[in-house]
């Protein structure tokens, strides 16, 4: 199979609307009517082995590089999100390549599906807000099992004995005096941790309060006033607790 063979193979479904560069040699881009939904042209290559009788379609890394941008896959919910999509689509996935093999005959429709796998990838990234939101919790939960492991930290903890519903999401016991520490995800998780915070401080629990945001902006003025009261640090989102979270846990223990 070379150059000719495969503008003949894409002139019977595409007739015209389409080019084919060379990149390498047996690797040819196709510039053709496939676009991402912001208007960008999807990139597709074909590689060619003279000596395989299978084409392979692929992608050569640019729709995870070009996802990477503005999006992470780092939990493995998102990994699984991307795991079914690739396995759903029958795509492989090598050093972040995508690649699928076909046979000469089904190359169009091997094209199809890659751009349609493509899309549903590249798709995360505009629905981000929401997967990341979902997410809040798992994301605090890995940083804290990955990078605050050394602060021995204690997941769901009550310290008051029978009084299971006055929980601390987590408690980083090794200091002079314990950090309690708040996720907070909407005004229900809100009101949840104040009332928590004021019920320790009530029963003279030694503590500090701290609580980390999904989004400070999005809750209503009279839960920021609350928060504010009742916690001794705060972080406004996910990206500030990671960066301090660790140097605030050093400082309340010395």
């Amino acid at each position: 199979m070379d150059k000719t063979g495969l503008i003949n193979i894409l002139k019977t479904n595409l007739n015209n609307s389409f080019t084919i560069t060379e990149r390498k040699e047996g690797l040819y881009q196709i510039f053709a009517p496939f676009y991402h939904s912001d208007g960008d042209m999807i990139d597709i290559f074909v590689k060619v082995n003279p000596e395989s009788p299978l084409l392979t379609v692929c992608d050569c890394g640019i729709t995870l590089m070009r996802l990477s941008y503005d999006y992470d896959i780092d939990t493995e919910r998102k990994k699984n999100i991307l795991k079914s999509i690739l396995k759903e689509n029958n795509v492989s996935s090598y050093d972040e390549n995508l690649s699928i093999s076909t046979k000469p005959e089904f190359l169009f429709q091997t094209i199809l599906s890659m751009t349609q796998t493509i899309n549903k990838i590249s798709a995360m990234s505009f629905y981000q807000r929401d997967v990341i939101t979902s997410l809040f919790f798992e994301q605090v939960n890995d940083f804290v099992i990955t990078n605050l492991h050394r602060f021995d930290p204690k997941k769901d903890f009550a310290p008051i004995p029978g009084r299971d519903e006055l929980t601390v999401d987590y408690c980083f016991p090794n200091m002079n005096k314990p950090i309690y520490l708040f996720t907070v995800k909407g005004s229900d998780r809100a009101k949840t941790a104040v009332i928590s915070m004021l019920s320790f401080q009530n029963a003279d629990i030694p503590f500090t309060g701290a609580v980390v945001y999904d989004n400070f902006g999005n809750l209503g003025k009279k839960d920021q006033k609350l928060l504010m009261s009742a916690a001794d640090k705060q972080f406004y989102d996910l990206s500030d607790f990671k960066k301090n979270m660790a140097a605030f846990i050093g400082r309340v223990a010395m």
